[in-house]
């Protein structure tokens, strides 16, 4: 058996991951759901409000640093033209 420690997530089955879950206390449980729900209200504070959600269509745009500077330099822009 190997023994080695891999830090690629692609090595462990989602069986796994979830035995790991299994094994934690419903404390420790309890709180990385609360840390999940804080970061998707940090992300979009008007999830609370929705009712019956239902998945979104499509794929996840995932933005790096270039992606949010370039819409602040266009929100700027605009803001600072004359109506």
């Amino acid at each position: 058996m190997d023994k080695s420690v891999s830090h690629d997530r692609n090595d462990e089955s989602a069986d796994a991951k979830a035995r790991w879950f299994r094994s934690l206390a419903l404390s420790e449980r309890m709180k990385i759901l609360c840390s999940f729900t804080d970061l998707a209200l940090t992300a979009n504070p008007g999830l609370q409000e929705q009712k019956n959600a239902q998945p979104v269509t499509g794929s996840i745009q995932v933005l790096d640093l270039n992606n949010v500077r370039l819409k602040e330099t266009i929100e700027d822009k605009d803001n600072t033209e004359p109506n």
